[in-house]
């Protein structure tokens, strides 16, 4: 008798074991299910641009249905030209989880034709895409791995990897690093590696960090072997105001300026107007600045090109190592804006008879103040 109670209860502890587990696959695949079947609202609300994201519509279609595996297609649909193409989808479903790979071969082949810029050899092309998402915190990550040989073999593989996790808070935090970039005829990039985190799906909520790193550029008459880019909030208010520390670094940007390093704090930033910025409601640029309070420009170290030398008829002005630092106030209460504050620049190199610097000890300096609205160089007014 007691044999027979172990063996019942044994069964009954896997039927009640099985009954749970199924019931979280099933779980997952209605959650699935929702999140497919409203692919066409996501994909809207992560386009800023209105124009492109009610030009291209997406859609969901179910090939077969199982207990453990679905498969599918997502149309996209280009409604002004009637022209569609569409991804295979296969969801792997678990207890509570699930893996939906992405078959891109079709969309690729359709871009890689259309775009030959590109020149790719489509028989070479790699790409594995994939959602792993928990149907409990609705927690996701996508990650792409992409790689392909040009058609002209004297150009390394073309690899790209993304990886974008998200949740239902709408956490979004991305990285994306692509290898060996060539634009045929036009321009060739080593890499170029990205990173952001920001809060909103459908519109902007709250700002992290972007990074953007750029490494071995070149196109027809410039190039640069390094370029950084970072931008980090500090100090978010509930007003959605913050402050945003811009860092630059590099080589060369654009022959203008070479050798760069910018620390610059601007605050009390604005997160509802870099909402409006992102759909492109801004009434004018300087609406960014509405709401800035202060500058702190920790350093702005360059070296101005022969290129902006030659608008002032100074030949020798990329031998001016500059380095400045400083703080402005600013009040955009009033019209036009009003600047307090000044900028210190001074130079390492030889300035003798460069108008702009005035020698003090053992180097050339420049002072640049605001005052309200007036501007002064080396005390003298520029208005």
């Amino acid at each position: 008798m007691t044999v027979k109670k172990t063996l019942f209860k044994s069964i009954a502890s896997v039927l009640v074991l099985g009954a749970i587990y199924g019931t979280g696959v099933y779980y997952t695949g209605k959650t699935v299910d929702n999140h497919l079947a409203n692919l066409n609202n996501y994909a809207q609300g992560l386009v800023s641009n209105e124009l492109v994201a009610n030009s291209i519509e997406f859609k969901y279609e179910p090939i077969e249905k199982g207990f453990f595996t679905d498969s599918g297609k997502i149309f996209i649909k280009d409604k002004q030209s009637g022209l569609f193409t569409f991804v295979l989808v296969n969801v792997n479903k678990g207890f509570l989880n699930a893996i939906i790979d992405f078959d891109l071969h079709k969309l690729l082949e359709k871009l890689i034709k259309q775009d030959s810029i590109i020149n790719l050899d489509l028989s070479t092309v790699n790409c594995a895409s994939s959602i792993n998402y928990n149907a409990i915190t609705s927690r996701g990550s996508l990650d792409i791995d992409f790689k392909g040989n040009y058609i002209d073999n004297t150009h390394p593989v073309l690899d790209l990897k993304a990886e974008v996790d998200f949740n239902t808070d709408e956490e979004i935090k991305s990285k994306l690093k692509v290898s060996n970039l060539d634009l045929t005829n036009m321009a060739s990039l080593g890499s170029i590696s990205y990173e952001s985190s920001f809060v909103g799906f459908s519109e902007l909520k709250d700002f992290a960090y972007t990074k953007l790193s750029i490494e071995d550029f070149y196109t027809h008459g410039f190039s640069s072997r390094n370029t950084d880019l970072e931008l980090r909030a500090h100090n978010r208010h509930r007003n959605g105001n913050f402050d945003l520390n811009f860092k630059l670094t590099g080589d060369n940007l654009m022959d203008y300026i070479t050798d760069f390093d910018f620390d610059v704090m601007i605050k009390s930033l604005s997160i509802p107007v870099f909402r409006k910025a992102a759909k492109g409601n801004l009434d004018s640029p300087m609406e960014i600045l509405s709401t800035v309070k202060e500058i702190d420009v920790a350093k702005a170290n360059a070296t101005l090109g022969q290129i902006v030398g030659l608008f002032y008829g100074v030949r020798d002005l990329e031998k001016l190592p500059l380095e400045s630092s400083g703080h402005v106030d600013l009040d955009t209460t009033v019209e036009p804006m009003k600047v307090d504050g000044e900028i210190t620049v001074k130079t390492t190199g030889e300035a003798k008879g460069n108008p702009f610097f005035v020698n003090v000890g053992d180097e050339y300096r420049s002072v640049i103040r605001f005052d309200g609205k007036n501007l002064y160089v080396n005390n003298h007014s520029m208005f």
